[in-house]
């Protein structure tokens, strides 16, 4: 079981947290909550500039696990046809008990948006760098891939995505004796519709199903896997 809230103001202000509830005792309920405040200034000539900062909290099994807090700044430039949008964040990790993991990380996130009608096409590329405490968790991650959106009409979105990461760790897993170094795939696919919209159009409601694939390779055997995750979501936005 999956629940979300959300709460947006005035694309300023992004709050939500969404808990997962497992019915099986190999599994662990997990809570997650975010805050997130962007504000978005007009700098000319259809550029923005989006600073922003982040605070993250967790709970699994119902006792605290983890915070995060970060910093980072988005740039975006308009087109006719296309939008080029720059991002760079930092965060800093801290683990309640387990302190070898904590750790600071940033990330460069690149992407160009192609609107052809009512397609609109964003090809990406990142990159994450996280300096843990102990070097078995210190690693390098590398991303690209494509999203895609359809809107058929104002109130109806259809998207899709393909991801590709390549994750490389510092140091060799004493337990395995090798440096852990991991492929994986995202596949996701999303309909959504606004069955909703009040006439100043600062209040919406709406309603979707999103599918998730995840398939992990890994030179350590344990962390390979596959992972199929479909959900049903409502969404209030204000």
């Amino acid at each position: 079981l999956i629940l979300k809230f959300t709460l947006k103001f005035y694309n300023y202000l992004c709050s939500y947290a969404y808990r997962n509830d497992y019915d099986s005792v190999d599994e662990q309920t997990l809570d997650f909550f975010n805050f997130n405040f962007t504000p978005v200034f007009n700098t000319g000539y259809s550029s923005f500039f989006k600073p922003g900062i982040t605070a993250q909290h967790v709970r699994v099994h119902n006792m605290h696990y983890m915070n995060i807090y970060g910093l980072s700044g988005g740039f975006t430039k308009k087109f006719n046809d296309y939008a080029l949008n720059l991002n760079i964040s930092h965060f800093i990790k801290k683990y309640h008990e387990y302190k070898e993991r904590d750790a600071s990380n940033t990330e460069i996130h690149a992407s160009s948006t192609l609107k052809q009608g009512m397609f609109f096409i964003t090809p990406f590329l990142s990159a994450s760098f996280e300096n843990a405490d102990s070097d078995i968790y210190t690693f390098q991650r590398y991303s690209t891939g494509v999203s895609a959106s359809y809107f058929p009409k104002d109130t109806i979105m259809l998207s899709c995505s393909y991801k590709y990461q390549h994750s490389e760790y510092d140091k060799k897993d004493p337990l395995f004796q090798k440096k852990r170094k991991d492929d994986s795939g995202f596949l996701t696919a999303d309909v959504k519709w606004m069955f909703w919209k009040n006439k100043k159009e600062s209040i919406s409601a709406s309603t979707g199903i999103s599918y998730l694939y995840i398939d992990n390779y890994s030179n350590v055997k344990i962390y390979d896997y596959d992972k199929n995750k479909t959900y049903v979501y409502m969404k209030l936005s204000f």
